[in-house]
């Protein structure tokens, strides 16, 4: 299927952040796209909640950079103007030996004025693989897999920062009861009855 000129362009700018990111340690274009209270989910786990406090994170974090040796993107609209795009790939840099394989996955809004913002993003570190191995193969099985966990972190982190269903809705311009649906299926993953019991759990671990 055709994808059509938003589609392009919310994924050539998930693109462009990953490789200005990783190859330029370049953060100007992702920070003038998160959304103010954007959640980003780093790959260490570290959870950071806004713009503001993202941009503090990254002047003082100390990276360097990568060459791009293979990258594969993937992009679904979940809702009119919101999209989910995933961008996998396999780094390579005299920092560290042989080759590390990362997804980012964005939640994108893709405004009417032809300008799009990151509500939310998550890094992750998937099995480290050779450079001369075709890594994405045999990773797009398990990939669908974690697009999937990406969406309940989302939902959890929204949970963490006290929003309610209908908050989380608007955020995400769903509807009320698709979020209560999907927080079902996260409360019966975690045998738990409601977002109370959700919390203390988690606050356990």
């Amino acid at each position: 299927m055709k994808k059509s000129d938003t589609e392009r362009d919310v994924l050539a700018l998930a693109g462009e952040i990953v490789r200005n990111f990783y190859v330029d340690n370049d953060f100007s274009s992702l920070i003038s796209s998160l959304s103010d209270d954007a959640l980003v989910s780093l790959k260490n786990g570290v959870i950071i909640s806004g713009k503001d406090d993202m941009e503090d994170t990254l002047n003082k974090s100390a990276l360097f950079p990568c060459k791009i040796e293979k990258e594969e993107k993937n992009l679904k609209n979940l809702n009119e103007d919101l999209y989910l795009a995933s961008i996998v790939t396999v780094l390579t840099s005299s920092e560290f030996t042989g080759s590390r394989t990362i997804r980012a996955e964005f939640v994108i809004r893709a405004n009417k004025n032809n300008s799009s913002e990151i509500l939310s993003l998550s890094f992750a570190q998937m099995v480290e693989s050779s450079v001369e191995k075709s890594a994405f193969p045999a990773e797009r099985k398990p990939a669908r897999k974690t697009r999937g966990a990406a969406r309940e972190e989302m939902l959890i982190n929204f949970i963490l920062d006290g929003l309610s269903n209908k908050e989380i809705a608007k955020r995400l311009s769903l509807a009320e009861i698709t979020i209560k649906k999907a927080l079902s299926k996260i409360y019966q993953r975690f045998g738990v009855k409601n977002r109370s019991e959700l919390l203390t759990k988690i606050s356990k671990k």
